[in-house]
């Protein structure tokens, strides 16, 4: 089976991202491609969560069960060195709601914030 598109939302960081990209290049027809949907912020107008998680959860980052990592290489450094030779980005800025249950929804749908946490 061959995609003309594939999608990956705020999970690329969590894969073997050098294995994923060659795995999905050979699933891809021939001037296909793949786009990285990622939110890179957890800031919000009304106030900032994460000095309410760090309040909470502490100064470390946690990530399901460990702690989390930055990357060493953005997604776009990593997308290049792929079979993936070219490379757009666009930069959307989103309008959140930002009523408490929408707050809370979002940061629990988070690794580092999830219930479970």
């Amino acid at each position: 089976m061959f995609f003309k598109l594939v999608t990956i939302g705020t999970a690329f960081h969590w894969m073997n991202e050098e294995k994923t990209l060659n795995a999905l290049y050979g699933m891809t027809i021939n001037k296909g491609g793949i786009v990285i949907a990622d939110m890179n912020s957890t800031k919000s107008r009304s106030f900032n969560i994460e000095e309410v998680i760090k309040r909470w959860l502490g100064e470390e980052r946690r990530a399901g069960s460990g702690l989390y990592q930055q990357p060493s290489r953005s997604f776009q450094e990593i997308i290049k060195e792929s079979q993936f030779h070219y490379l757009e980005s666009w930069q959307r800025k989103l309008v959140w709601n930002n009523d408490i249950d929408s707050i809370i929804g979002v940061t629990y749908s988070t690794s580092y914030a999830n219930p479970g946490v």
